[in-house]
């Protein structure tokens, strides 16, 4: 096979710029043959990879009991075709996230690649794979910077795209030769390029991570049950990992729409069969189709896409219809088919053309298409589906930086319950609605994740509650700050951890404290409340604010369930007593304070973290990070 240097493959710097090889300098001929050429070409490498790449390594693992996991895109890769090939797809955050222009946007970017996501696990679900990887979560320039909240929102970012396995970037050996401290880690030196991060109980903060795998492996699992169900697949084919598609009408998603992708040899799998109205019923089930602004298409792929809509299938035409082929091989004749043949699916019915995606809402309204989750007032909130034999889950993501407080009228039937990813409790919530949905009230922080239940029992092993917390009290008759505290932290060092303790301490960042300004390791927090007050309350609140740092809460040496990480209001209502309480706080760091504060006393060594910062993994220009407990923290009951 000819490899031609700067098509088939492209070197770092090339991917950081973002340089599309559908349209590359130099490798272009007169009246448009170069892009058919460079499609038989691709065309031609994407086949060499799935029948003689992934075919082989699957027969071989399969043959030792074992599965093939593989991240299926590159350069030259149709990444949602070929991950309808591998059994265990892999998606990945640090490719997406330059794609999506994180050199430029920072953090924002990790949100716009959910459509990666979705292009991964729409392979996958095609092909009936029940996993759907993701290498979680790198962020250039973060290493020892990266907290558990900005992993928290990579992952809900993921699963919102389909994800349902994590594999942690990364865990690397603690004792290696020669490694200073905080010990070796590959992507965090002077000679590779600095990813995040070297996780492990060298990290503060891992003393808290059991509660936050928790939490990821019941949205997993929520996640794996059943068979997902998706209201739209939009068509595309693209060889090039970093010019996914990506569906920019904010309309479709603020109505609650869930969208997948299809590539030309997906539409020939067993399962892509239209019955009941949904295309690939056993699999996604997708209630409509959108061509999405795809002038060029292969013959025998829009005769596929014609026969789906003659079985009854809702198509939208966005922008330009097919009117030529993409391949070089006889292309007067094939360009003529498949003009002809996008006339007749114009012709059809149940055919819909808009001019741009923001017109692909109403057409799918006036083709009866409704999102199994038809969102009100919900703008930045992502759904996905999953249906089982007990009932229908939705797993419900804030991705806004507002709050987010909406309806949802969802598909499917029986009482309604929200499973708390958090407590893996199950608790029933008020509903309205028919034999065919119900409405249910929702109130979601930024970057907050729940899942409603629709069906029988208590939805998955949850635990059944009758009453939820509250996060507000129904009827407030009393508030209080608690604005002093015994403070002992553990000062994380090169030398080992040193102890400082502040007695009668204001809440306050670290940073403006005296002795605390370098520090990274375990602060805690301990107070008293005198609880004199009358419990005829449904709720008593400690309300955090925003920590910095994970946080575990206890109220008279009882651990209080809750968010590790988005702080916040927790009920301690029911640990509390008459009298005397002690309230301990525990807030843990990462150590990116003190690496940037070592690089300005011992260079040699920890230069490199001089021009480190939280940057895209919290806020640019800022060279350390908020920590503690940054204000007072009001109870009312």
């Amino acid at each position: 096979m000819l490899r031609i240097e700067g098509l088939y493959r492209f070197d770092w710097a090339t991917l950081r710029k973002g340089t599309n090889p559908e349209s590359p300098a130099g490798y272009d001929l007169p009246g448009g043959l170069g892009r058919r050429i460079r499609h038989d070409y691709y065309r031609t490498l994407n086949e060499l990879y799935a029948d003689h790449h992934v075919g082989p390594l699957t027969r071989w693992a399969n043959s030792r009991g074992l599965s093939y996991r593989a991240q299926p895109y590159g350069n030259t890769i149709d990444h949602v075709e070929v991950a309808g090939a591998v059994q265990v797809p892999e998606s990945e955050d640090l490719v997406n996230w330059i794609a999506a222009g994180g050199m430029t946007d920072g953090v924002a970017a990790y949100d716009r690649a959910v459509d990666f996501h979705r292009g991964i696990a729409s392979g996958a679900h095609m092909r009936g794979a029940p996993v759907v990887s993701l290498e979680c979560c790198a962020v250039l320039d973060a290493d020892y910077q990266t907290g558990l909240a900005e992993l928290k929102r990579h992952v809900d970012v993921a699963f919102s795209g389909g994800v349902n396995q994590l594999v942690l970037h990364g865990f690397p050996y603690s004792d290696v030769p020669g490694a200073a401290w905080p010990g070796w880690a590959p992507f965090s030196n002077d000679s590779s390029p600095a990813v995040s991060d070297a996780w492990g109980p060298r990290q503060p903060m891992w003393r808290h991570m059991r509660a936050f795998t928790d939490y990821l492996a019941r949205a997993a699992a929520v996640l794996r049950t059943g068979l997902p169900r998706v209201d739209v697949a939009f068509y595309r084919q693209a060889y090039w990992c970093l010019s996914w598609p990506e569906v920019t009408a904010g309309n479709l998603a603020d109505a609650g729409y869930t969208w997948g992708f299809l590539s030309p040899s997906l539409l020939t799998a067993d399962a892509a069969v239209v019955r009941g109205g949904r295309l690939a019923p056993d699999h996604a089930g997708y209630r409509a189709l959108v061509i999405d602004d795809e002038p060029a298409i292969e013959p025998e792929a829009l005769a596929r896409l014609h026969t789906l809509a003659a079985e009854v299938l809702p198509v939208v035409v966005v922008g330009t219809p097919p009117h030529r082929a993409r391949g070089f091989h006889q292309a007067p004749r094939t360009d003529a088919a498949v003009a002809h043949r996008a006339a007749d699916l114009l012709a059809l019915p149940n055919v819909r053309r808009v001019a741009t995606q923001d017109g692909v809402l109403a057409a799918l309204r006036h083709l009866g298409v409704q999102p199994d989750a038809r969102l009100r007032d919900a703008t930045g909130v992502l759904p996905v589906h999953r249906q089982d034999d007990s009932g229908d889950y939705y797993h419900l993501f804030n991705s806004g930086r507002s709050r987010a407080r909406f309806t949802a009228a969802l598909r499917g039937r029986g009482a309604a319950r929200i499973l708390d990813l958090w407590a893996g409790t199950s608790h029933p919530v008020d509903s309205t609605g028919d034999d065919d949905r119900r409405t249910v009230a929702l109130d979601l922080a930024p970057g907050e994740a729940t899942v409603v239940f629709l069906g029988t029992g208590p939805g998955l092993d949850a635990v059944p509650v009758t009453v939820p917390a509250p996060t507000v009290p129904t009827r407030q008759r009393w508030s209080r700050e608690l604005t002093r505290w015994d403070l002992v932290v553990q000062d994380w060092q090169p030398g080992g951890v040193r102890t400082r303790r502040l007695g009668d301490h204001p809440t306050g960042d670290w940073r403006t404290t005296r002795d605390l300004g370098d520090v990274a390791g375990v602060g805690t927090y301990r107070t008293t409340l005198d609880d004199d007050a009358d419990h005829d309350v449904d709720a008593v609140l400690l309300d955090l604010g925003q920590v910095g740092g994970t946080v575990q809460v206890e109220v008279n040496g009882r651990r209080v369930a809750g968010d590790c990480v988005g702080a916040g209001a927790r009920n301690v209502l029911p640990d509390l007593r008459r009298g005397v309480n002690t309230i301990t706080v525990e807030v843990a760091t990462t150590l990116g304070n003190r690496l940037v504060a070592l690089s300005r006393t011992e260079a040699d060594t920890y230069g490199r973290f001089a021009s480190r910062s939280p940057g895209r993994s919290h806020r640019p220009g800022t060279p350390t990070r908020r920590l503690g407990l940054t204000r007072p923290a009001p109870v009312r009951g």
